[in-house]
Order: structure tokens, then sequence, then C-alpha cells
């Protein structure tokens, strides 16, 4: 009989190493790509997630084989929850990994604890999808269930001390340090070792997603009547400048901004074909637009600048306004946006308006507010500044079905993407039209730009943005509409510098220009803090633009950035142990698929060290690439 109970735990042994040894020749395969560019201390993290899941899974099957034989229901129950949460976890680490090349680590685990409802916009809707996770957690109860079956069977339940010692230690080891390496482990050891490291760091009030908070903005002078003069910022969430129809894209996605800008008012409108956005990351990069502050500068310095309107409400005659489809309690933008010098300010919340795409409302709202503030009697007289901001390009791409033109029964990702482009552009186009309607073309400069792009899978066969700063995350759609008098005035320059580098930082520096207030005393102070130039001046077409997603006080889910000058992009990246040096040459090879890092110069070389040596942040990332820095 002791023979008997000896084979039985050894089948039950064996099942389970089995087990294991499926789950790790999956996890390999998918991540094949990322497997083998990994380092000798990577592979032996991922040694050392195998013993503790092998560990882990010892420890839960004794007692799940306990609840079996004392407590049935307790059993079932927990069981059932540990299959749905098991095919949860290994679903989404790797949705997470076909869209970013990696799995989530620390900052996922908090954004998805923070931002729950927009966690929720991820979520599969295909029935296929559902059904395969429900078959997956089925497989997952079902083999626990005989695991257990075969394990309690005619013998009784132990539990090995040595195997409690064990996985105390290694989970000891594992939540200290999982977490710097979270894509070189199995998934399940990652994402409960991210929890678990969440929670610590959410006890020690160390926040990774709430990088913005309250503005401390001191009064502003006032500065009297001003230049009769409006200002609109139209800024479109994840939108990136080679799906547009006005930037050559073999789709008309954008028929009424195309219109407006090549048809209507050519003499009136400039585009810019090299415009980058300075980070991919909404959290920094909108901020960015309206202050005209790198998010490479200091959480102080940010948060005691002016915004764009709030310049131009310095003088009297101006009312200003923020018209918004995104939740702003979404990363605290509530708190940096407000303002005593907001006349109006209208977001989902505000509007108490439904989800429709991602975090924010349906974009259709936004010309019906614009044209609400543009009726109210109260200002009807005075100049306005103002932001519009769209959401409706942003993941998951939705569009109402009368704008679903490419594949219109549940398309590709980029036929979404492209049908999302194709209605928010109808809304820019409504907006415009309510300029025209109400003869404010006369005197209203247009600005348009998009936050960041977002990536189909050109490199890397990655998806969406925050991780790299290619050209389809990168390069943004910019334009400007001028009043005839300033387009004539400013056409040679403006010409210029549609040739050159120009970036979502000199958004701010353009509109102190014309408002005459750049050269003010009374905001120097302001002014030397901007890293932006005025695209009313001629542009250095040497100066560096630099893109990136974290800063000393926000960890990014990716580390590196992007560094532009002239036509070469040089782009720094590092996960884990892993680290890649590229530089592509953008104006003859857009699509980024030649590195030509070995073809730099000792010039130039050193023109890029010496950059890095002025920005102590920038200098730190890059001292893997250049230990000597």
């Amino acid at each position: 009989m002791a023979g008997f109970r000896a084979w039985r735990l050894k089948s039950s042994d064996r099942e389970l190493a089995i087990f294991l040894f499926v789950l790790i020749l999956i996890d390999l395969g998918i991540r094949w790509e990322r497997v083998r560019e990994w380092s000798t201390s990577e592979c032996t993290a991922y040694v050392f997630s195998i013993f503790l899941s092998a560990t882990w899974a010892i420890l839960w099957r004794d007692i799940l084989s306990f609840w079996a034989g004392s407590h049935p229901r307790i059993f079932s129950i927990i069981l059932s929850i540990w299959g749905l949460f098991w095919a949860f976890v290994y679903l989404g680490a790797y949705q997470f990994y076909f869209f970013f090349k990696n799995i989530p680590n620390v900052t996922t685990v908090r954004f998805i604890l923070e931002e729950s409802q927009e966690v929720l916009t991820f979520f599969p809707s295909s029935a296929w999808v559902w059904l395969g996770f429900l078959f997956l957690s089925v497989c997952i109860i079902g083999f626990w269930q005989r695991l257990v079956k075969l394990h309690s069977r005619k013998a009784p339940v132990r539990f090995s001390k040595m195997i409690l010692l064990v996985w105390i230690l290694l989970s000891a080891v594992a939540h200290n340090n999982v977490w710097l390496l979270p894509g070189t482990v199995l998934p399940g050891v990652n994402a409960v070792f991210s929890f678990t490291k969440s929670l610590e760091r959410m006890a020690r009030g160390q926040g990774n997603i709430r990088v913005l908070q309250t503005r401390h903005l001191p009064t502003l002078p006032d500065l009297g009547k001003g230049p009769a003069l409006n200002i609109l910022l139209i800024v479109q969430e994840s939108l990136r400048a080679g799906s547009t129809g006005f930037d050559g894209y073999h789709r008309p996605t954008s028929p009424q901004q195309s219109a407006f800008l090549k048809q209507e008012f050519p003499d009136n409108s400039f585009i810019f074909p090299r415009a980058f956005s300075n980070s991919t990351n909404t959290h920094l990069s909108f901020p960015s637009i309206l202050s005209g502050i790198h998010p490479g500068q200091s959480h102080q310095t940010l948060h005691a600048a002016p915004l764009l309107y709030e310049y131009a409400r310095m003088y009297s005659q101006f009312k200003t306004f923020i018209i918004s489809s995104h939740s702003h309690e979404y990363g605290n933008f509530n708190l940096y946006l407000q303002s005593q010098y907001l006349d109006v300010l209208w977001n989902r919340e505000i509007g108490k308006k439904p989800r429709f795409n991602s975090y924010g409302a349906d974009d259709k709202y936004l010309a019906v507010e614009f044209e609400k503030f543009l009726e109210n009697s109260a200002w009807k007289n005075e100049n306005f500044a103002g932001v519009i901001q769209f959401n409706g390009t942003h993941y998951p791409y939705t569009a109402p079905e009368s704008f679903r033109k490419w594949n219109p029964g549940g398309g590709t990702y980029d036929d979404n993407y492209d049908n999302s482009i194709l209605y928010v552009d109808h809304i820019v186009g409504q907006i415009l039209n309510l300029l025209k309607k109400n003869k404010l073309l006369e005197n209203t400069v247009v600005i348009s730009t998009s936050d960041h792009g977002s990536g189909m899978g050109e490199h890397h066969g990655e998806f969406g943005h925050l991780k790299r700063f290619y050209n389809e995350g990168t390069r943004v759609p910019f334009w400007i509409y001028l009043p005839a008098p300033l387009a004539d005035r400013y056409r040679r320059v403006l010409t210029l510098n549609q040739k050159r580098n120009v970036q979502n930082l000199d958004i701010v520096p353009s509109i102190l220009e014309i408002l005459e207030l750049q050269n003010r005393p009374e905001l120097s102070a302001y002014v030397q803090q901007l890293k932006g130039s005025s695209l009313f001046d001629e542009i250095r077409p040497d100066r560096y633009i630099v893109m990136q997603n974290a800063n000393a006080y926000y960890a990014s889910q990716f580390a590196g950035f992007g560094a532009l000058k002239n036509d070469f992009k040089t782009l720094f990246y590092t996960s884990g142990d892993f680290s890649s040096l590229e530089r592509y040459n953008i104006l003859k090879d857009p699509g980024e698929t030649q590195n030509v890092w070995q073809d730099i110069s000792e010039k130039e070389l050193h023109e890029l060290k010496e950059f890095l040596k002025t920005a102590p942040l920038l200098k730190s990332w890059a001292h893997r690439f250049f230990p000597e820095l």
C-alpha cells in the first residue's frame, strides 16, 4: 500500500512537471523574438521564475487538496476563481506583449489599479476571444481538479516545510527584484510580484500615474488691451501624420481638413510635414503643448508655468476655454488645468456624457459646446483663446457606423484607426465651419496638432505608443491657419520653416509672438524657461528635438529617448539588460528601416555626446551606451 501511495504522489508530481514544461514552451514560443535577445542575467531571472513557479504550484496543489477533502464547496469556489484569474493573467500578458513586445510591469499594474475605467477599453469585444478565455479557464480548472484528485486520493495531504521555506525565501527575493526585470520572468510570477510591489509603493505614496498636480501660478499681470485676434488650438489624440490625407496618405481619411487647407484657404494655410511630438505619453505630451515646458524639465517648472490661454488672458478682452471630450479625472488633468484665468471648462465629467472611446466622450459634443461658447452673449464681442481636445483617434478606434468606410464589418487595426480619423476629421470640419459661419476666420489663428501618433506594427510588431520613438509614434500632423494680413507678413519665414524640424514645444512661443508678448519684461521669467522656438522666426536647422516618456518624477513602462537633429534621429532604448542604439536618416528613410548608426561620423558623435552632457537625465540614461559620460 505504501508503494501504491508513493506511485500516486509521483504521478501527481509528474503531471505537475509536465504542466509547467508545456507552459514554459508556450511562453518561450510566443516571446521568442524577445527571448533570443536576453543576456545571461535575464536568462537567470527566467530560470529563477521557473523554480518559484514550481514551489508555488506544489504548495497550491497541497492547499487545494486539503480543501477538496475537508471543504468541498470552498474548494469549488476557489478553484473557479483560480482558473478565471490565471486565464486573465496569461491572456492579458500576451495581449500586452502583442502590442508592446513586452509584458506588463509595476507601472502597468498601477495603471490598472488607478485607471480601471481606461483598462476596460482594452478588453476584447470579439465573441471568439471571450470563448477562448472561457475555454482556457475551463482547461486550467479541469487540470487542477484532476491534479488534486490524483494527489489526494488514498493518500493523506502533507505540507512540505522545506518547500514552504524555499517559497518564502524565493518570494522575498522576487518581491524586490521582479519589477526590475518584468519581461524576463514567467507572466504569472510577473503578475503576482508586480502587484505586491505596486501595493508597497502605493502604501509608501510612490505614485507612477499621477504625474500631474495642482499648479501654483502667481497672479499674472494685467496688460490692458491686446491684439484683436482669436487663438484656437486643436489637439487630436493619438493621430499620426502618416495616416492623414493632407500628408499624402493613400486613403482620404481627412477630407474636411484637406479641403480647408489645400482648396479653400491655400494662401492662409501652412502644413509642417516635419513636426514632432516631445513625448508619446499623453500625461507628458499634452501639458508640454499647453505650457511649452519640455517633459524633461522639472516638476516645479511645469506646475508654475502659465498655459497658452493664460498668457492671452493677461489682455483684458480675452475669454478663455478648454473644450475636451477627454475625462480629466484621468491622470489628474482636472487638477492641472484648473485656473482662475479659465472662463469655460467642459469635459466628459462636466458634460456627464457616457464613455464612447477609451476614457472620453463622443467628439460630436465638441462642436456643440464650441458653438455654445461662440453664441454666449457675455463675450460675443470679445476675443477668445482656447483649446479643443479630441479623443476619438485613441484606441480602440471607435467610429459611428456611418463613418466605417473601410471594412465596415470589423476590419484590421489600420481599418478601424482610419475610420476613427475620418470621424474626427468630420467634427474638425464642423468646428472650422463654425468659424466660417461666424465670420471669425478674418481674425482667428488656428493651430492643429496631435499629442503623439500610434504604431500599427511597423517596427518590432508593436502597436499603440509609449515604447519607442519611431515616426509613426512621434511625427504628428501640424498645421497653422492665419488671417490674410498675418499670412502675408510671415509667409517667407513660415515657408522656410515648413522644410525644417518643428515640435509641439514651438506652439507657445509662436502664440506669444502673435500676441506680442515674447519681449514683455513682466513675462521674462516664464519666457526664458521655454525650450521651443517661435515658428514666426527662422528655426535653427541644427537644433536638437528630444522625445521622452519618463522623467525624474514619472516612471515610464519603457526606458529611453529619441534625439532628432537635421535629418537624423537617434533612438536610445533599454529594457532590463537589453539595449539598442539606432539612427535613421528620416529624409531618405522615413519608414526608418535602415539603421545607420555605424555610419555616424566622429564629429556627429562628438556633438551628440556634448548635447547629452547638457541634460543630466538624458546623460544618466545614455550612460549605458557611452560610459565615458
